[in-house]
């Protein structure tokens, strides 16, 4: 992300730099942030049902039958995903060499998957030691964060979300909207129109 994101910054070296992120793309934005703290290149951060506690979110997707349920749904298109990559495009194999493929067809949870894919291909013990890694530190965040959140998610679950702390930080801007599921705003125009005018006005 620092590489491309200081590819942008050389090709428009007068431009104001902002980050908009959904789901974990949203967690990446906000951890590459926080690390950079006052030094961090984007003037600002925008996040729409992304992952504050990654740990606490997986352990939720397998506390119930209907959450496991819907992990094990989650999986298998990641797993279908990761294949079709495999088969249709030959320069990626390289990076997905360390893959346990034997342990991606086995696999019935995103932690199992992360187990078999993230964690060897990064160097992650286990998906834990992946979750501590890629959760942010938000007392590091010197930029300002919209984050936005539908408390219906079925995904990034509002029980897990640190709301506390998201609402105290001085930098941060929380929005919980009653619907929109995982990423569901932009399921109707509506939705779509709703959370554009959050960001675009949040940015601007």
């Amino acid at each position: 992300l620092s590489e491309v994101v200081e590819a942008v910054r050389e090709r428009n070296p007068r431009s104001l730099l902002l980050g908009l992120g959904h789901s974990m793309g949203g967690s990446c934005l906000v951890k590459f942030a926080s690390e950079l703290g006052k030094g961090c290149p984007l003037c600002a951060v925008a996040t729409v049902s992304s992952p504050f506690a990654l740990s606490a979110h997986t352990a939720r997707l397998e506390s119930s039958t209907s959450w496991r349920f819907l992990n094990m749904v989650t999986a298998s298109t990641a797993r279908l995903s990761l294949l079709k990559l495999w088969l249709s495009d030959p320069p990626s194999r390289a990076f997905l060499r360390p893959v346990r493929w034997w342990d991606v067809l086995r696999a019935t949870s995103l932690r199992e998957l992360e187990a078999a894919t993230v964690c060897p291909m990064n160097g992650f013990a286990d998906p834990e030691d992946y979750y501590a890694f890629a959760t942010a530190d938000l007392g590091l965040l010197e930029v300002p964060l919209l984050a936005v959140h539908s408390k219906d998610d079925p995904v990034i679950g509002v029980a897990e979300l640190p709301l506390r702390t998201l609402a105290a930080h001085p930098h941060v801007s929380l929005v919980l909207t009653e619907r929109g599921g995982h990423l569901g705003y932009y399921g109707s125009d509506e939705g779509a129109r709703m959370v554009d005018g959050f960001v675009g006005s949040f940015l601007e």
